[in-house]
């Protein structure tokens, strides 16, 4: 079966995303973001998150196993900065920019995998200058 090919698009001034991605102060306050999305989204489901630090190649690798993932539509959705499906008052991620930007304050490159529970199709997104281009794609 050939390979599904989707095309999304991000929606935001990318100066914008920039700034945001410089709001973090600490490598430990970006990951803390990142580990808190995907707490949000277990959907009372257990939750396995791990982080691993690759210093030899300059990355920072999470990882999260259960919650609800994330389909192609979920990928596109979480590429509009500023949009997505209501938050409650005590969830961090109301402001639908946290996770994006926590993605850009730790590095330049990112490759995100993800699968939507209950969906055998497994998406793949690939930006090689996302914490420094300067337009949308």
């Amino acid at each position: 079966m050939p390979a599904a090919t989707v095309e999304w698009r991000e929606t935001i001034s990318r100066g914008t995303a920039i700034a945001l991605m410089h709001n973090f102060t600490s490598v430990a306050e970006a990951l803390k973001e990142l580990v808190d999305n995907a707490i949000d989204y277990r959907w009372g489901q257990p939750l396995t998150i791990e982080i691993l630090e690759d210093k030899r190649h300059h990355r920072v690798i999470i990882e999260s196993d259960g919650g609800r993932g994330m389909g192609a539509e979920d990928i596109q959705v979480w590429l509009n900065w500023g949009e997505g499906e209501e938050h409650e008052a005590s969830q961090i991620g109301r402001y639908y920019q946290g996770g994006k930007a926590a993605c850009g304050f730790l590095g330049q490159y990112v490759k995100l995998w993800a699968k939507r529970t209950g969906s055998n199709d497994i998406w793949f997104l690939e930006d090689q200058d996302w914490g420094v281009r300067r337009a949308p794609r």
